[in-house]
């Protein structure tokens, strides 16, 4: 199976349509991930294998890995799947999803321990998109030097 057979939207509201069904299914594979079912794992790989050149289910199967894992794998998982969706950025993406994909990434390395890569990310973060809604603005907060 691949998701390389859906036909390729050319305006950018049907792009970015299709991107926002790709991040719901993005968002089921990576609660799947987390799963201790092997069987639904493997039967999930090779649907989260179609979705490697989606940058909305990429990032949304990262950020379930994040927020929600439980180990060192499931971080891991989710950097990998973060270095794939970084090149697949487009012209599709709102300044607030750009902000986004930085507080992602500094949610990783706060998760990981690096406090230091984490406030470059949220930083980055509210330099793409300085607005009240960035959830960067508040872990930049938490993140006080020192801490």
């Amino acid at each position: 199976q691949s998701l390389a057979r859906m036909p390729a939207q050319t305006d950018r509201w049907n792009r970015h349509q299709q991107g926002a069904l790709l991040q719901q299914f993005g968002n089921f594979l990576g609660y799947t991930a987390l799963s201790n079912d092997l069987r639904l794992n493997r039967t999930a790989a090779e649907l989260v294998q179609a979705m490697q050149g989606e940058y909305y289910g990429l990032v949304d199967m990262a950020e379930v890995l994040i927020e929600h894992g439980y180990n060192a794998h499931h971080l891991a998982m989710a950097r990998q799947l973060l270095n794939k969706a970084e090149p697949l950025q487009d012209e599709t993406l709102s300044k607030s999803m750009r902000g986004r994909h930085h507080y992602r990434l500094g949610f990783l390395a706060y998760r990981q321990g690096d406090l230091g890569q984490a406030r470059a990310r949220f930083n980055e973060s509210v330099t793409v998109y300085n607005h009240p809604d960035n959830p960067s603005l508040h872990a930049l907060k938490t993140l006080r030097p020192g801490r």
